[in-house]
């Protein structure tokens, strides 16, 4: 039992821990991690390191670079392909390649023929849309590392403005569906790309997820945590009832008595522990709605 509450308390942990060392170390952090779960084939670990990467987006004090935009970028992928939202990974991924062309996943780790190959590169980068974007004077635009004007429309970016000093005002990780930051958008129309194909090219057969997954990598653990934890708190209420009439039968010797006693409230304060997880996480993935 208590195994078990220490294991449901580590799947909060990166959201909670996100931004707990300091700047874009965290992002870099949780990064690393991520690549060294998928390397190992720890899926679990995978999806943790990439919820926890999109957390600490917000984090960054500095200019993410180029190559740490396309690692966040495959990052999330990646864990989209492990929750077969298929429709995330491919464009996530696209994201990933428009940042760094160059990148190809190693043939130990991921063999010619694999699926997660097919879906990375299946959407064209020439069928991409974009939209002009404005930043305040003095101010600068930087999307996926680099000074930009156009904001992609067919796949995620990760956005940072920047000061007149040089510093970072705010860190976004935004897709497409995403309104751009209020005050500073710009009302224009979409430049397409050399397709007149806008629309993300989906694979056949795949489902029609498009919730920003920095939005969904909150909620979904929170909500896995919330119906686990009411779960186990139901179960451990009705073997402390199960234990306590038990305990009021007749014929026990001392020792059990004793047992019966401490079994029962055992699992009373078990049930109270897993009940207000189960209420404080359902409120926070409640929450996270509005973020």
């Amino acid at each position: 039992m208590i195994r078990l509450f220490l294991a449901l308390c580590w799947l909060t942990q990166p959201v909670q821990a996100a931004c707990e060392e300091e700047g874009a170390q965290a992002l870099l952090t949780a990064l690393n991690s991520a690549e060294k779960a998928h390397a190992e084939l720890d899926i679990s670990a995978l999806q943790a390191g990439a919820q926890a990467a999109v957390v600490a987006v917000g984090c960054a004090d500095a200019i993410i670079s180029v190559d740490d935009a396309a690692r966040l970028h495959r990052v999330v992928g990646l864990e989209a392909f492990t929750q077969q939202e298929r429709e995330v990974a491919t464009r996530a991924f696209a994201a990933a390649r428009s940042a760094d062309p160059s990148y190809d996943f190693p043939l130990g780790l991921v063999p010619e023929g694999h699926p997660l190959r097919t879906y990375y590169g299946a959407l064209p980068l020439d069928a991409g849309s974009s939209q002009p974007i404005q930043a305040p004077v003095e101010h600068d635009w930087v999307l996926d590392g680099m000074s930009a004007r156009l904001r992609p429309l067919s796949w995620p970016t990760l956005a940072q403005l920047v000061g007149p000093t040089g510093g970072i005002i705010s860190t976004h990780y935004l897709w497409p569906e995403d309104a751009w930051p209020e005050a500073l958008s710009q009302d224009a129309g979409a430049v397409p790309g050399s397709s007149s194909d806008t629309q993300a090219t989906a694979m056949p057969g795949t489902d029609s997820e498009t919730r920003p997954p920095g939005k969904r990598n909150v909620r979904k653990p929170l909500l896995g945590v919330s119906l686990l934890s009411a779960v186990v708190a139901g179960g451990t209420y009705l073997g402390a009832g199960v234990a306590e009439r038990s305990y009021d039968e007749r014929g026990h010797t001392p020792e059990e008595l004793n047992r019966l006693f401490l079994l029962t409230n055992g699992l009373t304060v078990s049930s109270t522990v897993f009940g207000v997880l189960a209420v404080g996480t359902g409120v926070g993935a409640i929450l996270s709605r509005s973020f």
